[in-house]
């Protein structure tokens, strides 16, 4: 396995590329529909892709237990 650091939006890469994409903490800073765009056409014929993410929202509520734990660790 090998990492790439590189534009998520327009990664250099041929299609049908990479077996997975993963990116981590960093779809909220983006385009999502371009996002997606280049990350489809990186993956090849049943690739598949994988992202990290975690954010809180007081407003929306009460959190999950499972958001509640993850809240409690990273606070």
């Amino acid at each position: 396995m090998r990492f790439h650091y590189r534009n998520m939006l327009s990664s250099g890469f041929p299609d049908d590329y990479f077996d997975a994409v993963v990116n981590n903490e960093t779809t909220m800073y983006v385009d999502l529909d371009v996002m997606f765009s280049e990350v489809g056409r990186l993956l090849k014929p049943h690739g598949q892709y994988v992202a990290f993410t975690w954010c809180a929202n007081d407003a929306d509520g009460e959190a999950s237990p499972d958001v509640a734990y993850i809240n409690r660790h990273h606070l």
